[in-house]
């Protein structure tokens, strides 16, 4: 399943105090990885903290460093070829739910127009 030694990296990502860790499913394809957070809880149990399965461009690793905007957000580089250029997509942990959800990007208004027309033209 795995080919090769990888060093699991944790932190406290939403910042509740239980050590949080990233990992890779790498069944999407050649240039998207997927990715969930985890959190181990005080019992030890682990739990996926992640709504879904998110999407990190050229991704290639079993487990990743996030970046944190904040004592809740964290933030992934990803990149659109309708732009031709990178951008950061934000996750929010949702307290009542306690998941990280999709929580914007900072693209612009004229980057998301380019982006929808290209969706758009799309067969």
């Amino acid at each position: 399943m795995f080919p090769g030694y990888e060093k699991l990296i944790v932190k406290d990502y939403n910042n509740d105090g239980n050590p949080d860790f990233c990992f890779s499913s790498d069944n999407m394809s050649l240039s998207w990885t997927g990715f969930t957070i985890f959190t181990i809880l005080e019992n030890g149990q682990i739990k996926k903290i992640t709504s879904k399965e998110y999407l990190v461009p050229g991704f290639n690793g079993i487990t990743m460093d996030l970046e944190n905007v904040d004592d809740k957000t964290i933030k992934i580089k990803s990149y659109h070829g309708a732009i031709g250029k990178y951008y950061y997509v934000f996750y929010r942990y949702n307290e009542k739910t306690q998941m990280f959800e999709p929580n914007g990007n900072d693209l612009t208004k004229e980057d998301l127009a380019i982006i929808e027309e290209w969706e758009n033209s799309a067969p």
